[in-house]
């Protein structure tokens, strides 16, 4: 006999109830599609003005023998499936303990309208490759709906079990990138049920979100699976995204969870035996002594994988050869906020120590991504012209706080956005480039560290600008809660209308009153997010500091 779930129970009392006592208007509606996975159900409220498609998964468990491998399409299935919630997110260590499950392969569709032919925006969240998932939580889509284009969230694999890599066969990496890809390939196959167009798909990312779509610019995986791109501070050139060769990290893991192994594939082995949880505890203490935080890579991030791979390669050549081999073939909308670092403030407030780890080691300076050796004359060369140029050749202390923050703020974000920039100068596609300033009620990263007295938009801060989350807006003075739903208004129509027609500004209104001339390395024209709409020729800082570029050749 067949039987209800206690939810479906509920709704129909709910249902009932609202009929009853006339709220009509709260009644769900229910709109199921058909994919060439099974059909899909979803539900959505009188209020809601988009369907939302939760917890579709998109791939099979990747558990058991698929740990450390490639994704596999998930198995059609049979009947009707409901889409009301969102699947697991994908194992991840949060402040209050693990969090998540390995079966995780899950995206999640919303759509304003499933008849029509909209763009479509695929969101990559970021969260340092080791916690995040597409749920609306942290990425709700009201916004970008009301703007006419769908939007798609996906979760991938994290930390050791969607990255972890052992330069051969045995463990090649980049699991989480290959989720990605496979995502975006169930979702060109499959959006026209959902009312998208195939041929007008958009990824758009943040952070190491971003470094990944800018891999997935790269990779010939993911080639002729969409169109354009947005980079939200993050490129494959980060510091802390790439890491050229992963043995090491992987067997320290082992040596972590007490494993005894004599070869990568006997490490492999026992880690497929192993619960998620203690990979994911393990994992935490992998970092080496020697290594600075922010200027080298986390524990486990993408690499190149080997030449004896047994499946298909996500990178087959480390990001910087890529870039100079393809430069870019796609338009671009690309950026960062300006003061991205601004929350080491905070966090070094709390270990002095850091400051003390690069007076003491002033190879610290010299971001790994820069390839340079250590001792040699030319990485002398370049911690002489960062100490000089940042701190004035003082030692680093509290007083040389904020410059420790503009200093990560250019190493980690500006510089690797200024060479990728290099990288696609001869592009044939239009690339805008922007830099995010305002400051405002919605800049909640900063406002949460008590940082609202500094000037600029922190890392992540634009995130608020975009997506309606779980963090409320307290009631400060309406004037000021107005001017900053004004500029979350026009970064969401800028970036809407780059997804409709490649164009950030097709045409202008009082709400974007500016035009937004592409990028090129003549005029460097950017736009500035700030109060108001700037169009400017160089952030000031940038212009000392291609100097350091040119003096510099061999790195960027």
């Amino acid at each position: 006999m067949n039987t209800m779930t206690l939810f479906s129970q509920l709704l129909l009392f709910a249902a009932v109830l609202a009929k009853v006592s006339g709220f009509w208007w709260l009644l769900p509606e229910y709109k199921t599609v058909t994919t060439t996975s099974g059909k899909v159900r979803a539900m959505k409220f009188g209020s809601e003005d988009y369907y939302s498609f939760k917890g579709i998964p998109y791939a099979e468990p990747p558990v058991g023998n698929l740990r450390f491998r490639n994704p596999v399409p998930v198995q059609s299935w049979s009947g009707v499936r409901n889409a009301y919630s969102h699947g697991s997110s994908c194992p991840n260590e949060l402040v209050l303990g693990i969090n998540g499950d390995e079966d995780c392969l899950f995206l999640n569709v919303y759509t304003p309208d499933v008849s029509g032919t909209l763009p479509v925006m695929i969101w990559i969240h970021g969260g340092s490759f080791v916690y995040g998932s597409g749920d609306t939580i942290d990425y709700g889509p009201k916004y970008l709906m009301e703007e006419g284009v769908i939007v798609v969230t996906i979760n991938y694999r994290l930390g050791a079990l969607g990255f972890l890599n052992t330069g051969d066969k045995y463990a090649q990496g980049n699991y989480g990138l290959k989720d990605m890809t496979l995502a975006i390939k169930w979702v060109k196959d499959n959006i026209g049920a959902f009312g998208g167009d195939p041929q007008k798909i958009t990824l758009f990312g943040q952070s190491v979100g971003s470094a990944a779509v800018n891999l997935l610019l790269l990779s010939e995986m993911s080639k002729g699976l969409f169109q354009r791109a947005i980079m939200q501070s993050g490129t494959a050139l980060t510091p802390f995204a790439f890491r050229e060769n992963g043995v090491e990290k992987a067997e320290q893991l082992g040596h972590n969870l007490d494993l005894t192994f004599d070869s990568t594939q006997s490490l492999i082995d026992q880690l497929r035996q192993l619960p998620y949880q203690a990979i994911l505890l393990a994992s935490e203490s992998v970092f080496g002594v020697d290594e600075p935080r922010m200027l080298r890579p986390f524990n486990f991030v993408p690499c190149v994988e080997p030449d004896d791979s047994l499946e298909e390669r996500f990178l087959e050549d480390n990001p910087t050869n890529l870039l100079e081999a393809t430069g870019n073939t796609k338009p671009i909308l690309i950026g960062t906020t300006n003061s991205e670092a601004l929350y080491m403030i905070r966090e070094d407030l709390l270990d002095f120590s850091v400051f003390d780890d690069y007076n003491n080691n002033p190879n610290y300076f010299v971001p790994s991504s820069f390839g340079l050796t250590e001792g040699s004359s030319d990485s002398t060369d370049v911690i002489n012209y960062i100490k000089s140029f940042y701190f004035n050749n003082q030692p680093l202390s509290y007083s040389t706080r904020e410059q420790y923050a503009q200093f990560h703020t250019d190493a980690q974000y500006i510089f690797p956005t200024e060479r990728v920039l290099k990288h696609f100068q001869f592009s044939n596609e239009p690339i805008y480039r922007y830099e995010f300033t305002f400051s405002g009620k919605f800049n909640h990263i900063k406002n949460f560290l008590f940082l609202s007295s500094y000037d600029g938009a922190c890392h992540s801060d634009d995130l608020y600008y975009l997506f309606d989350t779980i963090i409320p807006y307290w009631p400060w003075p309406s004037s000021e809660v107005e001017e900053a739903r004004t500029v979350r208004d026009r970064v969401v129509r800028l970036w809407t209308n780059f997804a409709k027609y490649g164009n950030p500004t097709p045409n202008t209104d009082n709400l974007v009153n500016q035009n937004w001339p592409p990028f090129d390395q003549t005029t460097r024209t950017y736009l500035e997010i700030g109060k108001e709409l700037t169009v400017k020729n160089e952030p000031n800082r940038l212009e000392e500091l291609h100097n350091f570029q040119l003096l510099f050749a061999l790195v960027f």
